[in-house]
């Protein structure tokens, strides 16, 4: 098997397993803190709508409708991909670039200091993932004043709102989110 095809056939299953997801759209998962209520105990789920006067938030079992005016703050959980992940993706791709490269090398006849080149590799993976990683930890949630209301339609299940005709309590969440801290 030449070099071409075993890259080929390492890669075409990686790609292709990125092709096969739900065909489900979701709303992103929500903390909602309101005001008077137990900080501590926010409610979660699924933000399903906004609409201007309250918004919908499927959790275990039923759907909430909360006034606009209970809200004090909205967290929502934008991506999945938190800082201790994604420090966990450089570190791998520090160690299987070092060992290709190493052995790389080491297949090569008269290569002196060709396995050097992993060092640099090493630490341009280090450079720019490590600060990457960081600021994707930063990003991974989104806080929402009330004054911000509309920001939240686009991470809704309905960014339109709610459809006409829809009966909130009959939708059922399609996963249990649990808004990652």
């Amino acid at each position: 098997m030449t070099a071409r095809k075993a890259v080929a056939a390492l890669l075409v299953p990686l790609v292709l397993a990125g092709c096969a997801t739900s065909n489900a759209v979701l709303g992103r998962p929500v903390e909602v803190r309101q005001a008077g209520a137990n900080p501590k105990d926010p409610v979660r789920g699924e933000l399903i709508a906004v609409g201007p006067d309250k918004m919908w938030v499927a959790g275990p079992g039923n759907v909430r409708a909360i006034p606009r005016g209970a809200v004090q703050e909205v967290r929502v959980q934008r991506h999945g991909l938190t800082r201790g992940k994604a420090l966990r993706w450089v570190a791998l791709g520090i160690l299987v670039s070092t060992i290709v490269l190493s052995a790389a090398c080491s297949s090569v006849e008269d290569a002196d200091g060709c396995g050097t080149i992993a060092v640099p590799v090493g630490l341009t993976w280090g450079l720019i993932g490590v600060p990457s990683a960081m600021s994707l930890g930063n990003s991974s949630h989104l806080q929402v004043q009330p004054a911000q209301w509309d920001s939240l339609n686009g991470y809704a299940r309905f960014p339109q709102g709610l459809p006409e005709g829809v009966d909130p309590g009959a939708l059922v969440p399609l996963k249990t989110p649990a808004a990652e801290r």
